[in-house]
């Protein structure tokens, strides 16, 4: 039996295995970042079609044309008249025009997304545009 048996790794073995989780690493990020992209921008069009929904039923149900939304981008609650409706959605969401009608689009942004350029959405909270990937 021979007493100088080594045990171990070398260091040339170690640093390739640290090499190859490296590219691996490499490789998984634009993937990850792309998944966590897609949820956003699903949560948001989700987002839409339920203020969308609120809004087209307190206008119907109260016979008037425009509803003004309070929405608080903090913690995504929904205030004021469509409170009723709609309690909250998503949060630190920029909703524009600040007074909503059963036929005119609206937009909705977040710096989460594409550099917080604004996706359009119909009355009923369809999307109608979402911004290119250059924006």
């Amino acid at each position: 039996m021979n007493m100088f048996t080594r045990k171990g790794f070398t260091l040339v073995e170690i640093l390739i295995v640290v090499v190859i989780i490296a590219l691996l690493a490499i490789m998984a990020v634009p993937a990850f970042k792309k998944v966590n992209e897609s949820t956003h921008e699903s949560a948001m069009i989700t987002d839409a079609r339920y203020l969308g929904a609120a809004v087209q039923e307190y206008i119907h149900s109260n016979d008037v044309s425009s509803v003004a939304h309070g929405y608080s981008p903090a913690d995504g609650r929904i205030t004021g008249e469509l409170q009723s409706k709609l309690e909250s959605i998503g949060a630190g969401y920029d909703i524009q025009p600040a007074e909503l009608t059963a036929t005119s689009p609206f937009t909705m942004s977040t710096p989460r997304l594409r550099g917080g350029a604004p996706y359009t959405f119909d009355a009923d909270g369809n999307l109608l545009e979402k911004p290119s990937a250059e924006d």
